[in-house]
C-alpha cells in the first residue's frame, strides 16, 4: 500500500485553538431511495411526511423549546433544556460554550442522531418547514446528506478505514441522485479539488489513514457538500487539527458557504473562529441558552457574565509569555446537578450572583437582535 499522501495547502496566519472532546454519534449508511430538491421533499416524503411540512420559513432551520434527556443508571437527566433558536437562510450561527453544554447534542438532535441513551422529551425542530421529529427513519435517510449536511467532529473516527475516499465521498451522491460510482468519480474529484486538495485522482483511490487530519477534514467537509444541502451542521471543524490548517478550513468553511449558498451551524468552543466566520452566537451553559445575537456585537459587548468570563478567559493578541490566563472559577455543574437546577445554573461561578438566581431562571432580556437570560446582566457599554 502506498505511503502518506502528503498535504499540499497553502499555509496562512494561525488562529489559537483550544479542544474539548464531545462525543458524537456515527450514521447508518443503509440503502436509501432518490430525493428531489429542498423545496419539493414535503411530496417525496410520502402522505405521513408530507402533512408535516409547513410552508418555506424566512429560517433554514427552527429549533423550539428542545429538551433532551439522557439515560444514566436507570434515570433520564434532562441535559439540553427549552433551548430555542433559528438560523436564517445564508447565515453562519455559532453554538458555543463549555464542554458538555449541550452544543453537540442539539445538533445530533437536529439531524435525529441521538445515541439509544438519549431522546428528546419535548419541543420541535424544523428545517426548511419539514418537521424533523415525525419523520421515519426511512424518511430521515432521504433528508440526511440531501437537504442538511453534517460535519462530525472526528473524521479519522468517522470515516470508514476499509473504504477509499473516493467511495465515501460518493456516497451521499450515489444515494440520492441515483447515479453509479464510476458516474459519480467526476463529480467527487471536482468536489475534492474545490476542498483545496490537490492529486484529487489518487485521493479517491487512497485510504483514511494515508491522509493527514486537515485533508480528512477536507474530504469530509466535500462529502457533507457533495449532494448540495440546504444546511450544514459542523461539529468542532478545527478541533485537533494543526493551528496552521485551522484558518484555512475555516476560510474554506466561508468560501462553500458563499459558493453553494449554504446556511452553516458551527458549534465550537473556539472564540478565533467565531471571530472569523460567524455572523451571530448562541452562547450555551449548562444546557440552557443564556446569551445569543450578532457576533460583533457579544465579541466586543456581553451582556451575560458567562460569555464575558469566556471573552476574558481567551488568549488576547499581545499577551506575555507565559502569562496567567483570566480562569472562571469553580467547576461546570454534573449531569445530575443540571437536570435539578431550577434557577440559574451559571450562579455559582458568577460574580454578580443574586439572591433571586438561585430559585428562577431568567426570562429573556433584550431584543430580538441580542438577548440574554440574566438577573443581573453586564452594564450596557
Amino acid at each position: 500500500m502506498s505511503g502518506p499522501v502528503p498535504e499540499t495547502t497553502v499555509p496562512e496566519t494561525t488562529v489559537p485553538e483550544t479542544t474539548a472532546p464531545e462525543t458524537t454519534a456515527p450514521e447508518s449508511t443503509a440503502p436509501e431511495a432518490a430525493v428531489p430538491e429542498a423545496g419539493a421533499l414535503g411530496p417525496a416524503l410520502g402522505a405521513d411526511a408530507a402533512a408535516s411540512v409547513a410552508p418555506v420559513p424566512d429560517a433554514d432551520c427552527e429549533v423550539a423549546d428542545l429538551t433532551i434527556a439522557y439515560r444514566a443508571e436507570g434515570t433520564w437527566l434532562r441535559a439540553v433544556r427549552d433551548l430555542s433558536f433559528e438560523v436564517r437562510p445564508g447565515e453562519t450561527l455559532a453554538v458555543v460554550g463549555e464542554t458538555g453544554s449541550g452544543k453537540s447534542s442539539a445538533a445530533l438532535a437536529i439531524m435525529r442522531l441521538l445515541p439509544a441513551a438519549g431522546r428528546v422529551d419535548t419541543g420541535s425542530v424544523r428545517v426548511r418547514g419539514l418537521d424533523m421529529l415525525s419523520l421515519s427513519d426511512r424518511e430521515l435517510r432521504q433528508v440526511r446528506g440531501k437537504l442538511i449536511g453534517y460535519v462530525p467532529q472526528q473524521p479519522s473516527a468517522a470515516f470508514n478505514p476499509v473504504m477509499t475516499i473516493g467511495r465515501q465521498v460518493a456516497e451521499a451522491l450515489v444515494t440520492h441522485e441515483g447515479v453509479r460510482y464510476k458516474e459519480a468519480l467526476t463529480t467527487v474529484t471536482q468536489t475534492l479539488t474545490e476542498m483545496g486538495l490537490e492529486d484529487p485522482a489518487r485521493l479517491v483511490r487512497s485510504y483514511p489513514h494515508q491522509l493527514s487530519g486537515g485533508m480528512l477534514q477536507r474530504a469530509m467537509i466535500a462529502s457533507a457538500i457533495i449532494a448540495r444541502p440546504r444546511l450544514l451542521l459542523t461539529d468542532e471543524p478545527t478541533s485537533a487539527l494543526d493551528v496552521g490548517i485551522q484558518r484555512q478550513i475555516l476560510n474554506l468553511l466561508k468560501r462553500v458557504r458563499d459558493d453553494h449558498g449554504l446556511t452553516i451551524v458551527l458549534i465550537t468552543h473556539d472564540l478565533g473562529a467565531v471571530s472569523q466566520i460567524a455572523d451571530r452566537v448562541l452562547v450555551l451553559y449548562a444546557g440552557r441558552k443564556v446569551e445569543i445575537g450578532p457576533a460583533r456585537v457579544l465579541l466586543t459587548a456581553p451582556r451575560h457574565p458567562y460569555t464575558r468570563g469566556l471573552l476574558t478567559s481567551y488568549p488576547a493578541a499581545g499577551l506575555a509569555h507565559k502569562s496567567r490566563l483570566a480562569a472562571l472559577p469553580g467547576a461546570p455543574l454534573g449531569p445530575a446537578e443540571v437536570d435539578a437546577e431550577q434557577g440559574c445554573p451559571f450562579r455559582t461561578r458568577c460574580s454578580r450572583v443574586q439572591e433571586v438566581c438561585a430559585s428562577e431562571f431568567p426570562a429573556a432580556s433584550g431584543d430580538a437582535v441580542h438577548a440574554w437570560h440574566c438577573h443581573n446582566p453586564e452594564p450596557a457599554p
